[in-house]
C-alpha cells in the first residue's frame, strides 16, 4: 500500500522526487474538483520563494483551471495571507466561495516544497478533507472542463496589499526608544515587511529581505533566531534605545520567534537577550490580548506555563502537535 499522500501539514516533499509538477499538476485537479462538487469555483495561490515555486505552482494552478475552477494569484505572499484572505479580514473581495492553496516548504530547505490546502473559511484541511480529495488524486476521475467551463488564472499581487492594510489597522503599534530587528528569511515575507513594519518604530532593521531563489532559511531566520543578537546589542550603546525586539520568520511566514534584549532603569546593565516562544506568546496574548476563557497549548507545552495560567485562573488545554489540531480544540472551548 503507498504512504499517505498529505503529511502533517499538506504534501511535501523534495522537488522532483517525492514533489513534482505532474504532482502538483494532479492535485490542483483533485482539490478542484472536491471543491467545485461543494460550491466553491475559485482557488487563491501564494508561494514562497523558493525556485521551484513557479513550477510547482503553475502546475498545481493548471491543474485547478483545466477543470473549470478561477485561480487568483497572489505571488509572493505569506501563508496568513491566503487564510486571511478567505476568512474574515476581507471575505469581501471573493463574489463565489473560494478555496486556498499556498506552496511552500515552511522552514525546510529550498530544495524542498510543498501544497498547503485550505478550506472556503481559511482553515486547514480536516483529515477526512484530505483523505477525499487524495482518493480523487489516486483514480483520476476528473473529466476537462468544456471550453467555456475552463478556468482562467490570473494575477492579483494587490490583495496581498488588502491583507497587509488589514493588519496594519487592527494593531496601530508605535514604539519608542526601541529598536525592531526583523528577519525575513529570504522567504514569503521578504517583499513584504518593510510594508508592514515600517513606521512602527524610529529604529527598524531589516534582514534577509532579498531572495534568490535558493537562499530561504538559510542559516537565517525562526531556525536561526541567534543570529538576530548583534543587531539587538545596540541596547546599553545607545542611550536613545532601551529595548530592541527581533522578530524571525520562517520561509512560508505562518510562523515566527521573538528575540528580546532590555536594558534596566537607563542603566548601563544590559540582560543577555532571551527568546520568546510559543509558550511565552501564548501568557503575553492571555494577560493582554484575550483576558477571558480556555488556553489551548500542545503536549510540548512547557509546565510552567500552565502553571502561571492558573494563578490566573485561567483553564489550560494540551492539544497534539500540530496548527490544525489546535484550532480544532480551539473550536471545542
Amino acid at each position: 500500500m503507498s504512504r499517505r499522500l498529505f503529511g502533517t501539514d499538506g504534501v511535501r516533499g523534495r522537488v522532483g522526487v517525492d514533489l513534482t509538477a505532474e504532482t502538483a499538476f494532479r492535485l490542483g485537479r483533485a482539490s478542484a474538483g472536491y471543491f467545485l462538487e461543494r460550491g466553491p469555483r475559485r482557488c487563491v495561490v501564494a508561494r514562497d520563494t523558493r525556485l521551484s515555486g513557479d513550477a510547482i505552482g503553475s502546475a498545481f494552478m493548471s491543474g485547478a483551471a483545466s477543470i473549470g475552477v478561477e485561480v487568483v494569484d497572489l505571488g509572493i505572499a505569506p501563508t496568513p495571507a491566503v487564510s486571511a484572505l478567505l476568512s474574515s479580514v476581507e471575505g469581501r473581495q471573493f463574489p463565489t466561495l473560494a478555496f486556498g492553496a499556498v506552496i511552500s516548504a515552511s522552514h525546510n530547505p529550498y530544495d524542498d516544497n510543498g501544497i498547503k490546502l485550505f478550506s472556503p473559511d481559511g482553515t486547514k484541511l480536516t483529515t477526512a478533507e484530505e483523505d477525499a480529495i487524495e482518493r480523487r488524486f489516486r483514480t483520476g476521475v476528473e473529466l476537462d472542463a468544456s471550453e467555456n467551463l475552463v478556468g482562467r488564472i490570473q494575477k492579483n499581487p494587490d490583495l496581498v496589499r488588502t491583507y497587509l492594510d488589514a493588519v496594519r489597522a487592527r494593531f496601530p503599534i508605535q514604539f519608542a526608544r526601541t529598536r525592531i530587528v526583523i528577519d525575513a528569511a529570504h522567504g514569503a515575507w521578504a517583499p513584504h515587511v518593510r510594508a508592514l513594519f515600517d513606521g512602527i518604530a524610529s529604529d527598524i532593521v531589516h534582514l534577509n529581505d532579498t531572495f534568490t531563489g535558493t537562499d530561504i532559511n538559510a542559516a537565517c531566520g525562526s531556525t536561526h533566531v541567534e543570529s538576530l543578537d548583534p543587531h539587538l546589542s545596540v541596547v546599553g550603546r545607545q542611550s536613545s534605545v532601551v529595548s530592541a525586539v527581533g522578530i524571525a520568520f520562517d520561509g512560508d511566514g505562518d510562523r515566527c520567534l521573538i528575540r528580546v534584549c532590555v536594558r534596566s532603569s537607563d542603566r548601563p546593565i544590559v540582560s543577555p537577550c532571551r527568546t520568546l516562544d510559543g509558550d511565552g506568546m501564548l501568557l503575553l496574548f492571555a494577560r493582554h490580548l484575550v483576558p477571558t476563557g480556555s488556553v489551548v497549548g500542545t503536549v510540548m507545552s512547557n509546565g510552567s506555563l500552565a502553571a502561571e495560567l492558573e494563578k490566573m485562573n485561567r483553564l489550560f488545554v494540551r492539544a497534539p502537535v500540530g496548527d490544525r489540531e489546535v484550532f480544532e480544540r480551539m473550536a471545542l472551548e
